[in-house]
């Protein structure tokens, strides 16, 4: 019986190498608290979005979350009853054929009444910016929003 093939050993080492050159990996909570600067909760009051086709194959969507502050896990710049504004971006291929593996931006993307935790690296100054690729985790599910 035979159980190595040299064939499949070339094809499971170039899957593999397309494979770890996609998205940036997902980061655990315990990761991302570790590496911003600041770390909160809050209510998303409203998403402003503008896209801009940046290529023949890419458009880009930069976007700005308002977030009240309802609790601050992290950071000496903010406190609960703030408005902070939280940079975001997604990248979409718009192309023919097969996008290739890239940084396609942030994840999970709130919407408007959304309940989140929010990691970001920034100040209040220069403006804060969410931690790519996941710094927004919903923290209570959509029937249980604050209104």
């Amino acid at each position: 019986m035979k159980f190595f093939s040299p064939t499949g050993a070339v094809s499971f080492v170039v899957f593999s190498a397309l494979h770890c050159g996609a998205e940036i990996p997902k980061q655990t909570e315990s990761k991302l608290a570790e590496r911003c600067s600041h770390a909160f909760e809050g209510v998303v009051v409203q998403i402003y979005t503008t896209v801009k086709q940046t290529s023949a194959d890419f458009e880009h969507t930069y976007g700005i979350a308002e977030v009240d502050v309802r609790d601050v896990n992290k950071g000496d710049e903010m406190e609960p009853g703030d408005r902070v504004y939280v940079r975001f971006w997604r990248k979409r291929w718009v192309g023919i054929g097969k996008a290739e593996p890239d940084h396609y931006g942030h994840w999970n993307i709130p919407s408007q009444g959304d309940r989140v935790r929010v990691y970001v690296k920034g100040d209040g100054k220069a403006g804060f910016d969410v931690m790519s690729p996941n710094g927004f985790f919903e923290v209570q599910p959509p029937d249980a929003r604050d209104k």
